[in-house]
């Protein structure tokens, strides 16, 4: 079982966020400008297969030690991220809970950055990818991410939410 929560644990050290639409809380605030990481939440599972048989993994992260920023520029739309947070994960394998600590997460890639209304598409070593802006207003900003990654032959999903201030 600690070979699956390790595997669980490799996966997820790959792994950035999620994806949310919702169309109900203020996106028109500025983009632009540094923005401080305040906290990262995360959800996911994934199936694996373990000496013939298959387990469901499911996970959840909340973030702590956040000492990570992005910097938001235009022409040219850069995304720059400095820093790092922790995560206390817990998974439940076959029923049964497991926790672990993983440190010195990086939230971002450097990207380039496109916006159309809400969406938020980010471009990182030509693979591009589209958060969701939850909310944006003059001092806050949350944001969604959703990945989808085949890991070890297993396939990760992992929803992230991360909120910034300035």
């Amino acid at each position: 079982m600690k070979k699956l929560f390790i595997l669980f644990l490799l996966s997820f050290s790959l792994l950035a966020c999620s994806s949310d639409d919702n169309d109900s809380n203020n996106t028109s605030g500025n983009i632009l400008g540094t923005w401080n990481g305040v906290s990262v939440d995360l959800t996911g599972s994934t199936n694996v297969d373990f000496q013939g048989q298959n387990f469901d993994v499911n996970f959840v992260g909340e973030s702590y030690d956040e000492d990570f920023s992005i910097l938001v520029t235009e022409d040219p739309n850069v995304i720059t991220s400095t820093g790092t947070y922790s995560l206390e994960l817990t998974a439940t394998i076959l029923g049964l809970p497991m926790s672990e600590n993983v440190e010195d997460l990086f939230l971002l890639e450097d990207s380039e950055w496109s916006r159309n209304v809400n969406e938020l598409t980010l471009t990182a070593q030509g693979q591009s990818q589209t958060a969701t802006i939850v909310e944006l207003t003059d001092n806050s900003m949350i944001i969604s991410l959703e990945v989808v990654q085949e890991i070890m032959g297993n396939m990760v999903t992992a929803d992230a939410i991360a909120v910034f201030e300035r």
